[in-house]
């Protein structure tokens, strides 16, 4: 009976080691990032994003998901695929390197928004802080490509 016991922990422990490991946590903070996006369940993806978020367009969260909002709504069928995330963690920081491929259906808007993303040759870089000692506390402090030029000041 000890023996089943000792050999349980040990399980546990082993199970617990790998799930709560920060790129294991970054990974599916990114995940459920990309998901709710795709849902456009914004009220989830503003409770993904740092209070400090500021994207490379100088967007914060509350403008960043309008724009989202916005842009997104022109879909009547959404699908966001990250193509070989690279993840990079330096304690209690991280990035994830991805192209997204995004497809579906709807307006022109989305129809541009798919051929346009199609076009990007380089990846997004989202950037991560791990918030509190909490293994799951990762949030999106950043977002930024390369190839996107986009001022949002006349929006706001």
């Amino acid at each position: 009976m000890l023996l089943v016991l000792a050999v349980g922990l040990l399980v546990v422990a082993g199970y617990c080691t790998y799930e709560f490991r920060a790129e294991r946590q970054l990974s599916k903070a990114f995940e459920r990032m990309v998901t709710a996006v795709e849902a456009r369940d914004w009220k989830r993806v503003q409770s993904l994003m740092a209070g400090d978020y500021l994207d490379a367009w100088k967007m914060n969260r509350t403008q960043a998901t309008q724009i989202g909002s916005e842009v997104l709504r022109h879909f009547i069928v959404l699908s966001i695929r990250a193509e070989d995330p690279v993840f990079a963690i330096n304690q209690r920081a991280g990035s994830v390197k991805s192209k997204l491929e995004i497809s579906g259906n709807g307006s022109a808007i989305a129809q541009a928004v798919m051929a346009a993303a199609a076009e990007l040759n380089e990846p997004f870089e989202f950037t991560w802080k791990q918030e509190t000692w909490v293994p799951w506390s990762w949030k999106l402090t950043s977002v930024s490509h390369p190839e996107v030029q986009f001022d949002p000041s006349y929006l706001f």
